[in-house]
C-alpha cells in the first residue's frame, strides 16, 4: 500500500475523534507498528494528533480543533516561541508546538 493511501486510511479512521489503540490501527490497515508510528508522526506535522503512551489510556486520536493564530503578528509569535523556549524541560507536546510555530514563522503556513 502506498504511503499516501496509508495516511488517508489513518486519517479516515481517526476522523471520529475517539481514542484508537495502535494495535487496532495496525490490524485494520494490515501494516506493522513502526509503519503506523512513522505515518502518524508525519501526519502530526499537519494535523492535531494526540498520542498517549502506556496503560489503558494508550492510543492515538485526532483533535478537531486547531490553534487560530491569524490575529497574531509575527513579533507576537516570536515572543511566544522565545518564552516557551525558556522552559527548563518542556514536555514533548510543548516542544512540538514550538517547532510548529517556528515553521509557521519561516513561511510554512500549514504547520499549525
Amino acid at each position: 500500500m502506498r504511503s499516501r493511501f496509508i495516511q488517508d486510511a489513518i486519517l479516515s479512521i481517526l476522523q471520529d475523534g475517539k481514542l484508537h489503540k495502535m494495535k487496532d490501527l495496525c490490524d485494520e490497515l494490515n501494516i506493522c507498528r513502526m509503519t503506523c508510528v512513522r505515518h502518524i508522526n508525519d501526519l502530526s506535522l499537519y494535523y492535531n494528533i494526540q498520542t498517549f503512551v502506556g496503560g489503558s489510556k494508550a492510543g492515538v486520536r485526532l483533535l478537531d480543533k486547531k490553534i487560530d493564530i491569524t490575529y497574531l503578528q509575527d513579533n507576537d509569535l516570536q515572543l511566544i516561541v522565545e518564552q516557551l523556549g525558556r522552559l527548563q524541560s518542556p514536555n514533548p507536546n510543548i516542544s512540538k508546538f514550538i517547532r510548529n510555530l517556528n515553521r509557521f514563522l519561516k513561511g510554512e503556513k500549514n504547520g499549525l
